[in-house]
C-alpha cells in the first residue's frame, strides 16, 4: 500500500491528460483540481510552470465578457460561466505561487516566475479592473459572485508583498488605477461587513496587508504616492479616510483573544504612512488614534493602561509626543495617552511598536518586558485561533462611526 502522500502522485502521461483537460475544455472541476495539484506534494517545479502559464492562458484579455444591463446582452448566468475560469486562476496564482517561491530555493526559477508574472500583468490587470468595475461594486449582481470576485482579486494582489517578485510590483504604487482599487477594496470592508476578509478557521489575504505594502513600497522605491487619486476613494475627506483606518484597528481589537497580529501590524502601518499628511495627523489627532494604540499594547500584554505599564510605557511615549510639547508629565497628568495622538511613525518601520522600541536598548527591553517582541514575532507567523467571533457585531460598530 502505497503512503498517503503518494497516493497524488501522476505519471507524466496522467499530468498531461489532466493539465490538456483544464487547458482545453470547459470544465471548472478540471481547473480546479489542477490547482489543487498544484499545491501538494507531489507536483514538480516543471510541472508547476506549466500550470502557471495554463492559468495566464485562462487569464487572456480578450476572454473578459461584456457586461450589458437591460439589453441583450451577456446575461447574470452566462457572466458567471465566463467568470469561472478566471476568478479561479486568479486565487489559483496567488495561492500557489507564494508556495513555490518558498519551496524552491533557485534563482533560475523565482526569476521566471517573477519575469513571466510582469509579462502576463498587462492582461491580468485588465481582469483586475474588471471585475472591480463590472462584479465587485455592482449591489445588483448576486452577493456571492461578487465576494468570490474579490477574493480572487485580493488573492492575486496578495503577491505584492512578496519581495522575491518586486521585478513585477515595483509598478503597482504608481499604477493609479490598480492603487484606486486597492484603496476601495480596504474601504469596502469597512462600509459593507458582507466583504469581511476576516476568518477564524482559515488564513486568507487582508485588505490592508495589500494596502498597507503598496504604501510602504512607495517609500522604499522612493516613488511619491499619489495622494490625490488615493483621496478621491474618500470623497477627498481627511477625516473619513482616518475614521476608516481606525475602524479596521477597532475592529481586529474587537476579537479579543481572536487577534489577528500581523493584520493589526499592517493597520498600524498604514495609519504610520498615513500620518505623513498632515491634514490626515490631526484628523487622526481628532479621533483618537493614541487611545487606539494604547488599547493595542494593552491586549498585546494582557494589562490595563494602568500602574507598572503606564510607568513603562512613559519614556518612549513621551518621546514620540515630544514634537508635539508633551512631556512625562503631560502623560501623568491626562491619566495615560488618552488625549490626542499623532504617533508621526517613519514609513520604513515594522509598526508602532518596533518603531518606538528601536532607538536604545533600555526601550528595547520595556518592549521585551512587555511581551510586545514576541507579540510580533507571533504576527509574522500569521497566528490564527480557531473560536468563530461575530463579524456583523465588529462591523455594525465601524459603521456607525462613519459619515452619512
Amino acid at each position: 500500500m502505497k503512503p498517503p502522500h503518494q497516493e497524488s502522485l501522476l505519471s507524466e502521461v496522467e499530468f498531461e491528460r489532466l493539465l490538456n483537460a483544464a487547458a482545453s475544455t470547459h470544465s471548472f472541476e478540471t481547473l480546479s483540481e489542477t490547482i489543487v495539484y498544484a499545491r501538494g506534494p507531489a507536483c514538480q517545479p516543471t510541472q508547476y510552470l506549466r500550470i502557471v502559464s495554463m492559468m495566464y492562458h485562462k487569464l487572456d484579455a480578450n476572454k473578459i465578457p461584456y457586461r450589458i444591463i437591460n439589453d441583450d446582452g451577456v446575461t447574470i448566468n452566462e457572466l458567471s460561466e465566463a467568470l469561472d475560469f478566471a476568478f479561479t486562476s486568479l486565487i489559483g496564482l496567488g495561492t500557489t505561487m507564494r508556495i513555490w517561491l518558498t519551496k524552491v530555493n533557485q534563482q533560475d526559477f523565482r526569476q521566471q516566475l517573477a519575469k513571466g508574472l510582469r509579462a502576463h500583468w498587462p492582461e491580468i490587470r485588465q481582469w483586475v479592473l474588471f471585475l472591480y468595475r463590472s462584479i465587485i461594486v455592482q449591489d445588483d449582481l448576486d452577493i456571492d459572485l461578487r465576494h468570490i470576485c474579490k477574493k480572487a482579486v485580493l488573492e492575486f494582489l496578495g503577491l505584492i508583498r512578496d519581495d522575491r517578485l518586486r521585478v513585477w510590483s515595483k509598478s503597482v504604487p504608481t499604477d493609479r488605477e490598480v492603487m484606486k482599487v486597492i484603496s476601495d477594496l480596504w474601504f469596502l470592508e469597512i462600509r459593507d461587513p458582507r466583504f469581511s476578509s476576516w476568518d477564524s478557521m482559515v488564513i486568507n489575504q487582508r485588505e490592508s496587508a495589500v494596502f498597507g505594502t503598496c504604501l510602504l513600497m512607495a517609500f522604499e522605491l522612493g516613488v511619491s504616492i499619489d495622494w490625490e487619486n488615493i483621496l478621491s476613494v474618500f470623497l477627498r475627506d481627511p477625516e473619513l479616510i482616518a475614521k476608516v483606518s481606525l475602524c479596521h484597528l477597532e475592529g481586529e481589537i474587537s476579537h479579543g483573544d481572536e487577534l489577528d497580529l500581523f493584520c493589526i501590524t499592517c493597520d498600524l502601518q498604514i495609519i504610520s504612512v498615513l500620518s505623513q499628511l498632515e491634514n490626515i495627523r490631526l484628523a487622526l489627532m481628532r479621533q483618537g488614534v493614541v487611545k487606539a494604540a494604547a488599547e493595542i499594547l494593552a491586549l498585546i500584554v494582557g494589562r490595563e493602561w494602568k500602574g507598572e505599564m503606564q510607568m513603562d510605557a512613559l519614556p518612549f511615549l513621551s518621546q514620540a509626543l515630544e514634537p508635539f510639547g508633551a512631556s512625562r508629565a503631560d502623560l501623568v497628568a491626562c491619566g495615560g495617552p488618552s488625549w490626542v495622538f499623532s504617533l508621526p511613525l517613519r514609513p520604513a518601520s515594522t509598526c508602532a511598536c518596533s518603531r518606538l522600541g528601536s532607538g536604545t536598548e533600555v526601550r528595547r527591553q520595556t518592549l521585551k518586558k512587555w511581551g510586545v517582541l514576541q507579540g510580533l514575532e507571533a504576527a509574522k507567523g500569521h497566528s490564527r485561533r480557531t473560536t468563530q467571533v461575530s463579524e456583523t457585531r465588529r462591523f455594525q460598530r465601524a459603521r456607525s462611526n462613519l459619515p452619512e
